[in-house]
């Protein structure tokens, strides 16, 4: 059986009681995973994430990190994990070492780990630079910085990459990638950069209005995806084509050419072939695979069935 880092069962929760931010969410993280959460803005990912790390009340007592609960095993918890929560908290007329000098006092790591994690987020050329005068970026790669000093087992990220141009995002993403290969990190992280996250996450949970709409691995989303592909066709003659191919299943007229559902490699040759035995000739042939950018509108949206897997 898999062992779960985070497992939330049903979870419940809003500032009133008549309008609940998350709704009966069970999410399944597995050790070892980077799991990207996705969702709109104002799904109820932060609050999630509070939740989470105990920053918010959970009477229930229905969230379980490492198989234990905030209120059995506090400390131990905390002690484990590392979090980035939105914008950073900085002392901002401090530089960028004694920040992360207050840090590991408070959680007893040796001094030289500042060292280790300003050289792992690329920050160290900025170390002695007042973080006040950090650009967004920057701050929020010391933030990062400050998560990383106690070699978390789990990482809990809103939005790692926000304020980050493409080479940050590119170095934040493979700093990740990184810590989960080489020293077994799980990483649960929020984002709204759905390609970015495609490119690192194992596993993917999507939330919209507090539910959870789709759980599972990267591969049973790209299945999905793959569902939802479509082969493009165009020919010299476009209705006399749909006419030979009626009997295709899906076949449309499709602005200058004609679609069907994608459905392998030797449906497009089947149809190549048909066509250029009754004299059409085939101008333009390919797969467009529904991106994830589509298919998360498509779940989102409610034009595609939850799918939410449980892990074993």
């Amino acid at each position: 059986m898999t062992e779960l880092i985070i497992q939330t069962d049903r979870l419940q929760f809003g500032f009133r009681s008549s309008q609940p931010i998350v709704k009966a969410l069970s999410l399944q993280v597995p050790k070892g995973s980077i799991y990207g959460f996705l969702g709109p803005n104002g799904a109820g990912k932060t609050t999630t994430m509070r939740l989470l790390l105990g920053l918010l009340p959970n009477p229930e007592n229905n969230i379980r990190l490492f198989g234990k609960t905030m209120t059995d095993s506090r400390l131990e918890i905390l002690s484990r994990t590392g979090n980035l929560i939105e914008t950073p908290s900085l002392y901002e007329h401090l530089t960028g070492w004694d920040n992360l000098d207050i840090a590991r006092r408070v959680r007893g790591v040796d001094r030289k780990r500042i060292s280790e994690v300003l050289e792992l987020v690329k920050l160290t050329h900025a170390a002695k630079k007042k973080a006040k005068t950090y650009s967004l970026g920057m701050k929020q790669r010391l933030g990062l910085a400050v998560a990383l000093l106690s070699e978390p087992e789990l990482l809990v990220l809103d939005e790692p990459t926000n304020g980050l141009d493409p080479n940050g995002m590119i170095e934040t993403r493979e700093l990740l990638i990184r810590l989960n290969r080489d020293y077994g990190t799980t990483i649960f992280l929020s984002s709204h950069l759905l390609a970015e996250v495609e490119k690192m996450a194992t596993h993917v949970g999507i939330i919209n209005r507090g539910e959870l709409l789709f759980q599972g691995t990267v591969q049973e989303l790209a299945a999905m995806k793959a569902n939802q592909a479509v082969l493009q066709i165009v020919t010299s003659d476009n209705q006399r084509a749909l006419e030979v191919l009626e009997t295709v299943s899906g076949i449309a007229l499709n602005g200058t050419g004609l679609k069907t559902p994608y459905q392998g490699k030797e449906q497009a040759a089947s149809i190549n072939r048909l066509l250029v035995k009754n004299g059409i000739d085939v101008y333009h042939l390919s797969v467009a695979d529904n991106d994830l950018e589509k298919l998360f509108l498509q779940i989102t949206d409610g034009s595609m069935e939850p799918m939410v897997l449980q892990t074993t």
